[in-house]
């Protein structure tokens, strides 16, 4: 464009010069023959002369800035021309931040504005191209580092994706983990119909899809998951994609599997515990009503077989407990139960008895049973029961009255000599008036200063002293020391067990008080709570005022339940959480014996499990008292629940639980039950405690 400008101007330069010799060549200023002509001539040809060198000047002039304006237009054009191809060149190799300055022409300027624009555009886009990969990988590390597996159904073009870690759970080929009729098959049967409905009241929105399930792996066995999942909904309502995660429970639901074996049925025998016992009596008695017909209940006690366990060990008494639950079983018609309650106390219940002669006839089997020498170690031994008998509806309208009464008849034949039976009448009064007088004297023991609290220390696994645990001990007159066992089941069956609990914690708070001015501060203390005591409506205020009266950190204080309470009822799950609002720590002692479950464990603001002695004394040596301690000590951990083990006897035992990570340790290996002026002593020591050199 420039070049064509300075042809024109040239061209009208030389169109110029002709112009003006036309001007003087025609002009009338051609020379003419007079001297006055001439003279004029002259005068005219300088004239000439002066107006055409002013117009050569001026055209030059015009022709110098011409040039310089296209020189100058020229210059800044292809500088920008430059900087826009630089920064075309910078932008294709990365470098989206370059920008371009203005040129001082409008257009060129435009065209720049345009580049920066795009270049910022470019950038923008980049970056987040760029946070979009990063965040995809770390999603994707994610997922592959995950325990869980990942799933995602889009259900507008049914496409469904699993996670390489879903397709190993289960083992399943990518090609089909990817396919969802194919997860579908391999549903438990019994379970599609719960996952289904799950599903469709998530979609509605009146749920939360998190379901436990079994799905058969691809060598054919069942395994339990979690599935959680959530959906996405359009504007409209309807689902558009379901997403969600799949974990493994298998280990966890065996685990609990276990624990409810434990809680129904007994660990040694594999007859029912006392629960399911009690509930089956329950049965036969409404049955029974319903149909005018009798039940007979048998309470079977084996008689010296404590001798067995002193002579020959606890492995052949264990080993003779189930030999003659083989044989009780061997006895029953098929709807009758026989159970076993602890130690060697087992019962039965004969269900559908039409006559008192028909129960005697049974009843005559359960001795012939134990005619046969039972084999022990290799060697023959002969044992003989004492069963007391009670009938319903004669002996006893509810349960516990049956059972109460099949007792005191097991005791009649057990002082008769044993090896025989005896049916509950009401002329047994001998026990029941030493029962009398054993109550009266519990009646008046607390206020005659006759109970005593001794403490036993719970030590961390190394033996350093972490706290106590506060038991109550009986100083009868005439009897000597009592043994709780003896009397606390008296005491709350009388309701005494009231008073009798209150004492037990205000005393120890007084203690804890006097060891916390002598120095030995940050003490916990363990106090059995009773199932009665549970019962009072100013339970969680009596145990405030108790503490406060102290001047004790209720965290510092947990109170001992037993796992009855948890199934008890509605009141007593109230009273918990009330007692738990205090600040007190609430324990399950004796678990794995009662009747709780991991539904209860997560209902109520539990703290510490207590293992039961009975698991830890066949520890290391039983594998199936081993397995549950591992259990329950895998259950507390997976809970977040502290753990006591109970009754550690022997460094096998304790080595046991401390390559396990228990976390505290109670038991005779240590200490037994010690007077507080004894315990205080132990603390003024301030030794860890090693092997306890008591008998």
């Amino acid at each position: 464009m420039l070049d064509h400008e300075a042809d024109q101007l040239y061209e009208e330069f030389s169109d110029s010069r002709v112009a003006v010799d036309r001007l003087f060549d025609e002009g009338g200023l051609r020379a003419g023959p007079s001297l006055r002509l001439a003279s004029m001539s002259q005068k005219l040809q300088a004239d000439q002369a002066r107006l055409q060198f002013a117009i050569i000047l001026g055209l030059l002039l015009s022709m110098v800035g011409a040039v310089a304006a296209y020189l100058w237009i020229a210059g800044s054009v292809r500088r920008a021309l430059r900087s826009l191809r630089d920064g075309v060149q910078a932008v294709a190799s990365g470098q989206m931040q370059v920008r371009l300055s203005g040129s001082g022409d409008a257009d060129l300027d435009r065209v720049l504005a345009s580049f920066n624009h795009m270049a910022r555009r470019l950038q923008d886009t980049t970056v987040s191209k760029s946070e979009l990969e990063e965040s995809e990988e770390r999603l994707e590390h994610a997922v592959r580092g995950s325990l869980a597996g990942i799933w995602d159904w889009n259900l507008q073009t049914d496409a469904y994706y699993v996670s390489p870690r879903f397709q190993e759970m289960f083992g399943f080929a990518p090609a089909l983990a990817a396919d969802r009729n194919f997860y579908l098959s391999r549903l438990h049967p019994d379970d599609v119909d719960r996952i289904e409905a799950a599903r469709l009241a998530h979609f509605e929105k009146s749920g939360r899809f998190d379901v436990e399930y079994r799905i058969r792996r691809e060598d054919g066995g069942y395994v339990w998951v979690r599935d959680i999942g959530q959906a996405k909904w359009d504007d409209t309502g309807r689902v558009v994609r379901f997403s969600g995660s799949i974990s493994d429970i298998d280990a966890q639901k065996q685990a609990e599997a276990r624990i409810e074996h434990m809680a129904y049925y007994d660990g040694l025998t594999e007859l029912p515990g006392r629960a399911l016992f009690n509930d089956r009596l329950r049965q036969a008695m409404q049955e029974a009503s319903r149909l005018g017909r009798l039940v007979a209940l048998l309470f079977i006690d084996l008689d010296r077989f404590k001798s067995i366990n002193d002579t020959l060990g606890h492995a052949a008494g264990d080993a003779l407990l189930q030999q003659v639950a083989l044989r009780l079983q061997g006895c029953v018609r098929r709807g009758d139960v026989v159970g076993r309650f602890s130690g060697d106390e087992f019962g039965a219940v004969l269900a559908d008895i039409g006559r008192m002669d028909d129960a005697g006839s049974l009843v005559n089997q359960f001795l012939h049973a134990f005619a046969k020498p039972f084999l022990l170690q290799g060697q023959e031994c002969f044992v003989t029961p004492s069963i007391g008998v009670a009938i319903y509806p004669d002996d006893g309208a509810a349960e516990a009255e049956l059972l109460r009464a099949a007792d005191v008849a097991m005791y009649r034949s057990k002082e008769q000599g044993g090896n025989g039976y005896q049916f509950y009448t009401a002329d047994m009064t001998t026990k029941a008036q030493d029962r009398m007088a054993f109550e009266n004297s519990l009646h008046y023991a607390l206020e005659r200063g006759e109970f005593l609290l001794h403490y036993q220390p719970v030590v961390s696994p190394r033996g350093q002293i972490l706290g106590v645990e506060a038991l109550i001990r009986w100083q009868h007159p005439q009897l000597g020391q009592i043994s709780p066992a003896q009397f606390i089941p008296l005491a709350e069956e009388t309701g005494r067990i009231e008073q009798i609990g209150e004492w037990v914690l205000r005393t120890a708070c007084e203690q804890m008080r006097e060891w916390d001015a002598a120095g030995f501060e940050g003490l916990g203390l363990a106090v059995n709570l009773s199932t009665r005591q549970l019962r009072q409506k100013a339970v969680a205020r009596t145990i405030r005022r108790i503490v406060e009266a102290a001047g004790l950190d209720p965290a510092r204080l947990e109170l001992e339940i037993t796992e009855s309470i948890l199934v008890d009822d509605d009141s007593s799950a109230a009273a918990l959480r009330e007692i738990n609002a205090v600040g007190v720590r609430l324990s399950i002692d004796d678990f794995g014996t009662g009747y709780s479950s991991l539904a209860y464990l997560k209902r109520f603001p539990i703290h510490t499990l207590k293992i039961d002695q009975s698991f830890v004394k066949g520890i290391p040596g039983d594998a199936g008292d081993a397995a549950v301690v591992v259990a329950i000590i895998a259950m507390a951990r997976s809970l977040g629940l502290r753990l006591v083990a109970e009754g550690v006897e022997t460094a096998e035992q304790l080595a046991f639980l401390r390559a396990h990570s228990c976390d505290t340790i109670q038991g005779y290996y240590f200490s037994r039950p010690v007077p507080a002026q004894t315990m205080t002593q132990l603390l003024q020591e301030g030794r860890l405690l090693g092997p306890s050199t008591e008998s």
